[in-house]
């Protein structure tokens, strides 16, 4: 037996030993007996346990099955994390499209890296139309899903190409016997009842929105560029849609907001049942393009992870169930930019790979009209692999990232997980979420 290199271990307030592995995503207590076993394999004198025959091969049961030690006479896990990775980025059984019907906004967020964008005010075309429905015709011989992701701008600035796209996609999957499923994301600010009804009937299951806490905070970065303060008008929309589809609300934390971000929890724990509705912090981090003297009101990464693990854990210990907890599950790929049936569309039909590129056209792998799968930029994402990147072949949290953001990587500014940084500080509160959550369902 061999201990894997991607174990992690740390203490409780009660001097409890919490073991994660990076590998299974395997989270334990782990008391004296299991823990002297792992740290003898570990410097390689498993044959100096003291323990009776029985005991060990129970002992060794549960660590193998946690992943906390495997035999290498039957497998290597560096070469199943890599076999892993290339199985899933070559994978070409569903077709992931994310489609911009328009880069346009009725909002005006400051933080908003499409501000870039030289396509800003482009409405997609009818003949781009035609030749997206010609493409996804093509691609989903011999496939079994396509998922379509609707983004921008927003989105539903110009919901009427969605609905005649979405119809003409669903009418190919029908024919070709392809499951079909769909997203949005959206600020929300057009997501009226009636907009709800017809995406709902277009397989539009879940739609992400930013809310940038509670009314004041939020109107004073999120507004309509018309109508002005959008923060009622969004929270409605969502009491209603909740009940349709999975609503993920954001929050983009920076300086302004983050000391308020628990109040804003406790408003919607208040004001809106949590069935069906998730919401998740994000920080608001430096695009691009210059942001100028508003620059000053970003947190540092180390700021912000030390910021939401405080609240994530006072949100845990009271029971605020709408606050969605990260848990460090492995991630086969970086992102679905590198598997090779993954693409992004924009109003122009310039193709690309990631989302955060749209309108970038030197970034383009091809136009909609010729398309080419084989293409030089097309290659460049579906061969990058974390193993080319030393820190990354070496660190321990490989099995939790696959490397991380793709595109910082490209250009020179690698971002490192969250977990990375956190891990150790979080099992505790994960162990103790998930100990208090079994201990709910055991007494039900």
């Amino acid at each position: 037996m061999k201990a894997s290199k991607y174990n992690f271990f740390s203490k409780n307030s009660n001097d409890e030993l919490i073991a994660f592995n990076a590998i299974s995503a395997a989270l334990a207590k782990m008391d004296d007996d299991h823990y002297k076993e792992y740290k003898l394999i570990e410097e390689g004198n498993a044959h100096l346990s003291n323990l009776g025959e029985e005991k060990k091969k129970e002992i060794y049961k549960n660590l193998e099955r946690g992943r906390f030690i495997y035999d290498e006479k039957l497998y290597n896990e560096d070469d199943v994390i890599s076999t892993g990775y290339d199985i899933n980025r070559y994978y070409t059984n569903h077709l992931n499209l994310t489609i911009a019907p328009t880069m346009d906004c009725n909002f005006d967020c400051y933080y908003c890296y499409e501000k870039k964008s030289g396509i800003r005010k482009a409405r997609m075309e009818s003949e781009t139309e035609k030749d997206i429905i010609k493409f996804v015709n093509k691609l989903l011989k011999n496939r079994s899903q396509l998922k379509v992701t609707w983004y921008g701008g927003e989105p539903l600035l110009e919901k009427e190409i969605i609905y005649r796209l979405s119809r003409q996609l669903l009418k190919l999957c029908r024919e070709k016997k392809c499951y079909y499923n769909a997203a949005m994301v959206s600020n929300g600010f057009y997501l009226d009842r009636k907009v709800v009804d017809k995406l709902v009937k277009f397989r539009i299951s879940e739609v992400q929105i930013t809310v940038d806490g509670l009314k004041e905070d939020h109107d004073s970065r999120r507004f309509d560029k018309k109508e002005g303060p959008s923060f009622d008008r969004i929270i409605e929309n969502i009491k209603y849609a909740k009940d349709f589809m999975k609503i993920f609300v954001r929050v983009n934390i920076d300086r302004r907001n983050i000391d308020k971000v628990e109040s804003f929890l406790n408003y919607l724990k208040e004001n809106i049942s949590p069935g069906n509705i998730t919401i998740y912090l994000g920080r608001v981090s430096e695009c691009d393009f210059d942001m100028g003297p508003i620059s000053n009101v970003l947190l540092s990464p180390k700021e912000y992870y030390e910021k939401e693990k405080e609240i994530l854990i006072k949100s845990t210990k009271g029971e605020n169930k709408i606050l969605g907890f990260p848990y460090p599950n492995p991630s086969v790929l970086p992102c679905g930019a590198v598997n090779f049936n993954t693409f992004a569309i924009d109003p122009e039909g310039y193709v690309y790979k990631c989302w955060e590129v749209l309108g970038e056209k030197e970034e383009a792998v091809f136009h909609i009209s010729q398309p080419n799968l084989y293409s030089k930029k097309q290659l460049e994402w579906v061969n990058w692999n974390p193993r080319n990147i030393e820190e990354c072949r070496e660190c321990k949290h490989l099995p939790l990232c696959s490397g991380g953001c793709v595109i910082k990587s490209m250009r020179g500014k690698k971002v490192c997980t969250y977990w990375k940084h956190h891990l150790d500080d979080m099992l505790e509160i994960l162990a103790y979420k998930y100990e208090k959550e079994r201990k709910e369902v055991k007494n039900v």
